[in-house]
């Protein structure tokens, strides 16, 4: 599978042609500033503007909107339709592996990868074109604070970054390039 390291602006690029092209990429980045990704209207614009968070849409209409912070990152796994639940299903046993060799409690409850209840990695999927595009978030940095000033829609699962059990974005970087280069 290609792997693409990517800035977040050029991730919905590539994602939209791999799937144009039915092209399968594991593709990445850390984020460098706090955005909302959106899509809809789900958060509160003139907070977002005062807090000076940059806004960036959400690739292939995933719905919902999603603070991240500095340092999080972003993951997409663009593969054939069929193969979408196994890379799901392959993706969160990578990551729970490294979480539990360190000691973390982590687990899947289905949809996020929760620790002691706090969500610290969100995952979804979509279809499109004979595609599957699997959308992770794996929170490092969460600023709670501004989540519940711009986030309008109550929160299911409260977020916790990984920051908060001593991982790092570079852990997490070497681990993503490990899973890549493995499949």
């Amino acid at each position: 599978m290609k792997i693409i390291v990517v800035d977040r602006y050029s991730c919905d690029f590539m994602l939209k042609n791999g799937m144009n092209k039915q092209e399968s990429c594991f593709i990445y980045g850390v984020v460098d500033k706090n955005y909302v990704l959106v899509n809809g209207n789900s958060y509160d614009e003139e907070k977002r503007k005062e807090l000076g968070v940059a806004i960036l849409p959400l690739p292939l209409n995933m719905g919902g909107s999603l603070v991240i912070s500095e340092g999080d990152i972003e993951v997409g796994i663009l593969v054939p339709e069929g193969a979408g639940n196994y890379y799901v299903s392959d993706f969160v046993e990578y990551l729970l592996k490294f979480l539990h060799d360190k000691d973390i409690p982590a687990i899947y409850d289905g949809n996020d990868i929760l620790i002691r209840g706090y969500k610290v990695c969100g995952i979804a999927q979509m279809l499109r074109n004979g595609m599957a595009y699997v959308a992770v978030h794996i929170a490092v940095n969460v600023d709670l604070e501004l989540i519940r000033q711009i986030c309008t829609k109550p929160m299911n699962k409260e977020p916790k970054g990984l920051s908060e059990w001593g991982v790092t974005t570079e852990e997490l970087v070497e681990v993503l390039r490990e899973y890549g280069n493995s499949r």
